[in-house]
């Protein structure tokens, strides 16, 4: 009865142990496949502030040739077209920054989750072992059981 318990404590925390590993991967695993690469990022930013200021030059043109005072909102189009160009490329360091972060928490949590299941699996060893010393001990004492009981 007392092998059984123990067998079951010790089946209970590796369990345990286990579920432990594979939430921390699973939840690993998901930011880095949600992140992007820092390459896809910067050309994704990069193509979106091209289409960014293609859009602003077609509005631009438009507003010139209806108002007749092309120069005029040239100018301010481009000064618009700028601090946008600059605010994008604020944003993208910041979104690079990030993806280089998440991409830094997603090793380190690989490396919990195997570091976890190494510790499992020496709790298995561990367990195994704990489990020969306890039959060992059982059968002795089924022995002096015997012999006593013979005896008496």
């Amino acid at each position: 009865m007392f092998t059984d318990r123990r067998e079951a404590l010790f089946a209970i925390a590796g369990a345990i142990g286990i579920a432990i590993g594979v939430v921390a991967l699973v939840i690993a695993i998901g930011a880095k496949n949600d992140a992007d690469s820092e390459s896809e990022l910067s050309a994704k930013l990069e193509t979106r502030l091209e289409d960014k200021a293609s859009e602003l030059e077609s509005q631009l043109s438009a507003d010139a040739e209806k108002t007749g005072s092309a120069e005029q909102k040239a100018r301010k189009g481009i000064k618009a077209a700028k601090k946008a160009q600059k605010q994008n490329k604020k944003e993208a360091a910041k979104e690079t920054a990030d993806v280089k972060a998440l991409s830094d928490r997603v090793d380190k949590l690989e490396k919990t989750t195997s570091d976890l299941s190494s510790s499992v699996s020496s709790n298995e060893s561990a367990e195994a072992k704990l489990r020969q010393q306890v039959d060992k001990l059982q059968r002795t004492v089924d022995k002096l059981v015997r012999k006593t009981g013979n005896d008496g």
